[in-house]
């Protein structure tokens, strides 16, 4: 009843000098790290998170992962007062958070893994800002995620998911959230010319 795993080239990776596989769950996410179920700290620079096909919520409603901003507003609570984000990747109020193929962040025409490539190189790049800057964080400017929802929604609005006929492509307002309005090549002009000017910074202390 699940998805088998045909690959088995990741087996190399785990006999690496510098690699720990740790057979436990994860409890919650701190600061530094992660805890696991038995209580032990791992300290550890990034977290990927794999939903092994659990796309939507748990049985309780409640989303599979909750993620806390500043404040300590989830990311659940922020979308369901104004669903938006910039460009598919980061939202205002969480710094140091990213996705991959979020709100407007996915060409409809093409393959998913392409707008996923585009996304995860830009990702990358803010990464390395925050190394080589030494920051402790970066968040998206407000006025930023607005100007840029400001200026796609006109364009989504012209295509066929606006027609009328209920879809998950829009909110209760009629606005489109899954699309990201051009084509995958001028997807990749625009995040091209994006920099760390858009992002408020914090230097490291």
């Amino acid at each position: 009843c699940k998805r088998i795993l045909i690959a088995d080239d990741f087996y190399p990776a785990l006999a690496k000098d510098h690699v720990e596989l740790v057979p436990e769950g994860i409890a919650r996410l701190s600061q530094n790290g992660a805890a696991t179920v038995s209580g032990r700290e791992v300290e550890v620079d990034a977290v990927i998170f794999c939903t092994g096909y659990k796309l939507g919520a748990r049985a309780d409603g409640r989303p599979a992962v909750e993620v806390a901003g500043r404040g300590g507003v989830t990311l659940m609570q922020s979308l369901m007062s104004r669903p938006e984000s910039y460009r598919g990747v980061a939202f205002s109020g969480f710094p140091n958070y990213f996705t991959v193929c979020g709100l407007n962040g996915v060409v409809a025409y093409t393959a998913l893994f392409a707008s996923a490539e585009v996304e995860t190189d830009y990702i990358v790049k803010r990464i390395k800002d925050i190394e080589q800057h030494n920051l402790r964080s970066i968040e998206i400017k407000p006025e930023v995620v607005r100007r840029y929802n400001d200026a796609i929604q006109p364009e989504l609005q012209k295509m066929s998911w606006t027609g009328p006929c209920q879809n998950f492509y829009r909110d209760a307002t009629g606005r489109v959230l899954s699309f990201y309005p051009g084509t995958l090549g001028r997807m990749r002009r625009e995040f091209r010319k994006l920099t760390l000017d858009d992002y408020t910074v914090e230097a490291a202390r």
